[in-house]
């Protein structure tokens, strides 16, 4: 071999992918396919100066002197290999390893075989570090950034394109097509169960996992690292879906379609199985026994989803037909000892195992070896030496041990570890211990110290205690040791004066996010106001805060405070509404319109508008109706003009959408004249958008374009605003689209699916991509329209909205697999539902850039 590169080195990685169904598909013929492959990679290594460090089985690992060498060998294997039935991964990195007798070391040898796993057969993925060292005379894809297996922090990833070759692949494999948190810390022993674990969720026959047991044994951790290592395995995903503050059975579905970005409907377990459908991927649901009734829910959804996967933490299991569950364990002796010296460690480092490790294998019986009482005990040794630990348990586990006799003995165990850990606390400790059990999902210093008159030292030595856990900027406690505090708050008689603080404080961060978002939104007039959090940083907060709102509204219903649960719920129905928590916006709204004194609130008018809301865009019109009726009466009385012609707005669109045109016209028409009377162009230019879709719904192309042009105008006048122009910029499209202006509305589709997409604005991208679709078929382009179609189709049954005018595009879907006949149509439209967003919008705005200019 020869001399390994030192300083700066670039590593590469490759590896055939599906090299095992490629053994069974070849057969004899696999031997001569490997050496070609083998014989074509060593001669690019030795073209462009490689050197092999390693070959194992079919992958390579080479380094380079220069990053632009390892770039050109690898362009040069794919080439190579292009006609080949084989498919090779490739992934390059360049750092500054470590070279020993025995090869390289080093994290940089660790990240460049991370990268070369992410990636697809025929891609070749690089790290920023390569990239910086290459010319402009090689071309690259931004990926973004990535989480990747065994590495702490993301790695930024670009993709090589060959020229001649493929360009596009499915999503990478990488921990990004995820919600799981990075590992905090390390898994003490569980080998068999992961292995045990690990060959049950390969089992085809196996679709539902539940991890059984009393709290501390440490069932989600075990989960988590599971489901980390199976991101490879689901292609479509693998997520995680936080249950421990969701009481309600009814939330179980939004909360899992809000986790995988679905809007629903009123039919949200038909919604969520429609965007399953056809999708590997894999849910865990931790903390299921407290929604136990919902556990048809998840039955029925694995039903209708041939190739989703569930893994569900429990202390019961769910009883559902194909359940698989999996008693787990607490630790063996050895691992227990290990996780206690550990802990210990971390919080003194000064410990040492070995003079006490008899002393710490008793600590961990006398605990049942639950790994969370583990825990709790080793955070003491910075207090107490070990002797003194096991002798106090000694002391309080027989009293404390001996509780309710229908109580588990290792759940009688944990409770009474962490009885004893809080009579270790100074009283300051142990009053804002049992203070911070009211917040739901954890809490920040600021709320902390807002609601329980924390100070960081408090804070900081609950910390230390394993009492509390911090992940970034939230504090967070694990429920087993939350559903402790709240016994002990309600023993010190504190929990109603804590909770009144709790729902004053989240009530008014409602309000501030509240007035900041209707200040964004489109139909409200525009003040002067100081520059303050974007609506992306707001519906951010208000994502991180969401289940400790649900619980200060929670204890506003069930005290019976409608003012406060009213400005609470109106402060944040925007976010329900814009994030897709439609079916928990309407429970809470009609709860609250529901309170004792609810009517007598001046609010209430108001309220009953947005509560109509929520119906509405589930495409319930006969509730939404009934709402905005009552609502249009009484805010006619309050004088409210901005309030009534938003709520005459509404109440038109839903008479439109029940086909009561005329009745529609005459509400638009009454809050078009409200607006001028206010003086307001941007509720102007919203008027007339309702206008608009009217007359477009009635096909009066004509008009529709008249209104169109003046809404546009309208709202240019009054700023641009991004959200104002989207819609005017579509409804002009339609309108000289269906008059035959292909040009004009080629420029204007260009523009507001551009516009969309900045802002993240999914139904209104798929609207944008139905025009497009429809402009590619009135140019001829079958393909790219069906392709148009097809992605639209699918975001919009993920956002649980339909095209505008669906009967154009059927009939159009029609047309077009007549014209490309069924087979070839049934190929398009594949590839248009296996588009990526990016794809779609990269088609679509070829589409609109293609549409020739009329001849002058």
């Amino acid at each position: 071999m020869r001399e390994l590169p030192v300083g700066t080195v670039t590593f590469l990685f490759t590896d055939i992918e599906g090299s095992t169904r490629l053994l069974q598909d070849l057969g004899d013929r696999y031997a001569e396919t490997l050496a070609t492959h083998r014989r074509v990679v060593r001669s690019a290594l030795a073209e462009h100066g490689g050197v092999e460090v390693d070959t194992q089985g079919d992958a390579f690992f080479a380094a380079f002197a220069d990053a632009s060498d390892a770039v050109a060998a690898a362009q040069s294997v794919q080439c190579a290999l292009a006609s080949s039935p084989v498919r090779v991964r490739m992934g390059i990195h360049t750092g500054e390893p470590v070279v020993t007798a025995e090869g390289y070391v080093g994290i940089d040898v660790h990240r460049g075989a991370r990268i070369c796993a992410a990636g697809h057969g025929g891609q070749v993925l690089l790290s920023r570090a390569t990239a910086a060292f290459l010319g402009s005379d090689v071309e690259v894809r931004d990926l973004g950034e990535h989480r990747l297996k065994d590495l702490p922090e993301a790695e930024w990833l670009l993709q090589l394109i060959v020229p001649g070759l493929v360009r596009e692949f499915p999503p990478l494999r990488s921990l990004s097509n995820t919600n799981l948190p990075a590992e905090a810390s390390s898994l003490i022993g569980r080998q068999q169960e992961v292995a045990d674990l690990a060959e049950l969720i390969e089992r085809d026959d196996v679709r539902l996992v539940t991890l059984t047991g009393a709290g501390g044994t440490g069932k989600t951790r075990l989960a988590l690292r599971i489901a980390a290592a199976s991101v490879e395995r689901f292609k479509n995903g693998v997520f995680v879906v936080w249950l421990a503050a969701i009481t309600d059975p009814q939330l179980i579905l939004p909360t899992i379609a809000q986790t995988v970005g679905v809007k629903l409907s009123s039919a949200p377990g038909e919604d969520l199985a429609r965007h399953l459908a056809g999708k590997s991927m894999l849910l865990l649901l931790d903390n299921f026994e407290q929604v136990l009734e919902a556990a048809p829910d998840v039955g029925r959804l694995l039903a209708a989803t041939a190739q989703l996967k569930v893994i569900i933490t429990s202390r019961e299991r769910m009883r559902l037909s194909g359940e698989h569950e999996y008693p787990v364990q607490t630790l063996g002796e050895n691992d227990a000892v290990s996780l206690f010296a550990e802990r210990a460690s971390a919080a003194d480092p000064a410990f040492r195992l070995d003079p006490v490790r008899p002393t710490v294998a008793a600590i961990c019986g006398r605990l049942d070896r639950l790994p969370l009482a583990v825990e709790l005990a080793a955070a003491r040794v910075k207090v107490l030496s070990t002797t003194d630990i096991l002798a106090n348990l000694d002391q309080r586990l027989p009293l404390l041990s001996g509780g309710a006799r229908d109580v588990p003995e290792r759940q009688r165990t944990l409770r009474a570890t962490i009885d004893w850990s809080y009579h270790l606390l100074a009283t300051d400790e142990q009053q804002l211990f049992c203070r911070l059990a009211v917040f739901s999902g954890g809490c920040t210093l600021e709320s902390a110290r807002a609601v329980c008159e924390a100070t960081l030292d408090t804070l900081q030595s609950l910390l230390d205690k394993s009492l509390l856990r911090r992940l970034g900027d939230r504090y967070l406690m694990l429920e087993t040791i939350r559903e402790y505090a709240l016994d002990r708050l309600q023993a010190i008689d504190e929990e109603g004066t804590v909770r009144q603080r709790h729902a004053s404080y989240f009530t008014a961060l409602a309000q501030e996010a509240g007035a900041a978002l209707e200040e964004s939104d489109v139909a409200r007039p525009r003040r002067q106001a100081a520059p303050g959090p974007s609506v992306g940083v707001w519906f951010d907060r208000l994502a991180a805060e969401h289940d400790n709102l649900r619980a200060a509204l929670e204890s506003l219903v069930a005290l019976g405070d409608a003012a406060g649960a009213m400005r609470l719920a109106l402060g944040i129905w925007l976010f329900w509404e814009l994030r897709g928590f439609l079916k928990e916006g309407q429970v809470w709204t009609e709860r609250v319109i529901g309170l004792p004194g609810a009517k007598n609130q001046r609010e209430f008018g108001w309220l009953l508008n947005v509560a109509g809301d929520f119906p509405r865009f589930q495409g319930d019109y006969s509730r939404a109706r009934e709402l905005k009726e009552q609502s249009l009466a009484l805010v006619r009385k309050t004088g409210e003009k901005w309030q009534l012609a938003v709520v005459l707005h509404n109440l038109g669109v839903v008479a439109a959408a029940e086909g009561e045109y005329r009745e529609a016209e005459a509400l638009h028409e009454e809050g078009l004249a409200l607006r001028k009377e206010i003086g307001d162009p941007n509720g102007i230019s919203h008027a007339l958008n309702g206008l608009t879709a009217l007359a477009l719904r009635q096909h009066d192309w004509g008009r529709a374009a008249t209104l169109a042009e003046e809404e546009l105008e309208v709202a240019q006048q009054a700023g641009g605003d991004k959200e104002a122009l989207l819609g005017s910029l579509h409804n002009l499209a339609e309108a000289v689209r269906h008059q035959g202006d292909l040009a004009r509305a080629a420029a204007l589709y260009d523009q507001c699916t551009r516009i969309s997409w900045e802002l993240g604005a999914l139904g209104a991208f798929a609207e944008c991509l139905d025009g497009l679709a429809d402009l590619a078929y009135a140019t001829g382009d079958l393909v790219s329209a069906t392709r148009l179609w097809a992605a639209s189709r699918q975001l919009f049954s993920e956002t649980a909205e339909r095209a505008w005018n669906p009967d154009e595009a059927d009939a159009g879907i029609d047309a077009a697999r007549s014209g490309l006949g069924q087979e070839h149509f049934e190929l398009a439209w594949r590839e248009g539902c296996a588009m990526s967003r990016e794809q779609a919008l990269s088609l679509g705005l070829t589409t609109a850039q293609s549409v020739p200019l009329p001849l002058s």
